[in-house]
């Protein structure tokens, strides 16, 4: 607990953990709730925006699995 934690970009870095979530995953985990990101959903929509999807989690939610993935590549 003396060390910060890596960013998840550098700990998933062999699963191509995009370095843009590092910013929304550590203010996901600001110790002030003030600070934090106001709703789960808006935590999905920083997420789907850090690996480059467009729109909001409720248009992704009712993609196929596939479709998702395609997008996330692309």
């Amino acid at each position: 607990m003396g060390s910060d934690p890596r960013p998840p970009s550098e700990a998933g870095k062999a699963y191509g953990v995009p370095a843009s979530l590092d910013p929304v995953m550590e203010e996901a985990f600001m110790k002030s709730p003030e600070a934090r990101l106001a709703s789960v959903g808006l935590l999905a929509d920083r997420v789907g925006q850090a690996y480059g999807l467009v729109g909001s989690h409720r248009d992704w939610a009712h993609l196929a699995q596939k479709e998702l993935a395609a997008r996330i590549r692309a």
